[in-house]
């Protein structure tokens, strides 16, 4: 009997340190892909599929958004109504692991060449907030960076989907 309370002790605490410690173990890892330019590697931690429809959703509501305001505006619409119609071929287009690598096959051209993008700051002390046994979320202090989400397969994490925020997709300034 001791034996049983004792293997059972054992797999919560099991079971606990890896609920605490593999969304942190995924994030190190897809840091350490990114670092290295391992295009292949980092797309094992990406669900493309629902990350893809993930962002036609926050897409569209952006562009819905926005031809709800400019109802008024001719062009405006027709702008925003060619904009709807591109929104799903080309984030199918983008959002792939080919698309992963050519992102990654651009920073070496620009690191060979000397031009550097600027890239956005990224935090050394991200906040990891559990939702769930299934998914957790990855944000920077200032929320008006978004977040990423994660969502469980198996023992590892996915990332599945990106919260942008609704100014950041509109284009408008915070003031």
């Amino acid at each position: 009997m001791k034996r049983i309370v004792g293997a059972l002790i054992l797999l919560a605490i099991a079971a606990g340190t890896w609920w605490y410690a593999s969304p942190l173990w995924t994030l190190h890892q897809m840091r350490e892909a990114a670092r290295n330019d391992d295009a292949q590697k980092l797309s094992e931690y990406v669900d493309y599929p629902a990350l893809r429809e993930d962002l036609k959703g926050d897409f569209r509501r952006a562009v819905t958004s926005e031809m709800t305001k400019q109802q008024n505006d001719g062009f405006a619409m027709i702008g925003s109504a060619f904009a709807l119609a591109l929104i799903d071929p080309l984030i199918d287009a983008m959002v792939t692991p080919e698309g992963v690598e050519a992102v990654f096959d651009q920073a070496k051209r620009n690191r060979v060449s000397g031009k550097q993008p600027k890239l956005p700051d990224v935090s050394n002390d991200p906040i990891v907030e559990r939702k769930g046994f299934d998914e957790f979320s990855v944000s920077d202090k200032d929320p008006a960076k978004g977040s990423l989400i994660f969502k469980r397969s198996g023992l590892s994490w996915k990332l599945s989907g990106i919260h942008i925020p609704p100014r950041s997709l509109t284009g408008t300034k915070r003031v």
